[in-house]
């Protein structure tokens, strides 16, 4: 005889993030804060969480308010970093050290250049002086 799995009790335990009162599942999807660039009839502004499973909407006449709905977006983007592997955070970690390096390395090039642009300006000002070029 083979077991029967619960189809809706396995979906119902499924991970998801709850917010003033809204229950959104996660999903692997990146999530982010839309609003609608029309307000509401009442003239308040609205839109909906972007990526998420569902309708999600906010409005702020209503107490998921676009605050909460930034709350919601953070807290899914914490649970997805969190399923990560230690693995794929380090290459990730690896990238963005690579990146800021190459940024440091760049910036002290530069730094470098112009200053040697100086040294050399103040001799020649300084050659200038002594040879009374320079008032």
């Amino acid at each position: 005889m083979s077991a029967q799995i619960d189809v809706l009790a396995v979906l119902d335990d499924a991970p998801s993030v709850t917010v003033r009162g809204v229950t959104v599942p996660h999903n692997t999807r990146e999530w982010r804060v839309a609003t609608n660039r029309h307000p509401s009839t009442g003239g308040s502004a609205w839109g909906w969480i972007e990526g998420a499973p569902g309708n999600v909407c906010w409005s702020n006449d209503r107490v998921f308010d676009r605050a909460a709905a930034v709350e919601m977006v953070a807290a899914h983007s914490q649970w997805l970093e969190d399923q990560k592997p230690v693995s794929i955070r380090l290459v990730e970690a690896r990238e963005r050290y690579m990146r800021a390096k190459a940024t440091h390395d760049n910036a002290l090039a530069a730094y470098s250049k112009a200053r040697a642009r100086m040294v050399e300006a103040k001799e020649s000002f300084a050659i200038l002086a002594r040879c009374g070029g320079a008032k």
